[in-house]
């Protein structure tokens, strides 16, 4: 329930988090938070950080989750918030 809240609260704005669906951007935050350490969600993986997943993108390289904390945990870490 608080994954959706946090959902909610970020695509209520309108930002730019139309460029995937949102079945896509549940499924792609599973996959990303499913590769953080747990010092990566603490300091996060740097400005330059950039994750791939055969199962998204065809194993592209990617640098940023189209989902917003979860973005900001992905570069930054919770230290931040």
């Amino acid at each position: 329930m608080a994954q959706f809240r946090l959902y909610e609260r970020w695509t209520s704005r309108g930002d730019a988090v139309t460029t995937v669906g949102d079945d896509y951007r549940w499924y792609e935050a599973r996959i990303l938070s499913e590769q953080l350490t747990w010092d990566e969600w603490l300091l996060g993986r740097g400005i330059a950080a950039t994750w791939s997943d055969i199962r998204a993108y065809r194993g592209e390289t990617r640098t940023m989750a189209h989902f917003g904390y979860l973005h900001y945990i992905f570069h930054g870490g919770v230290r931040y918030w």
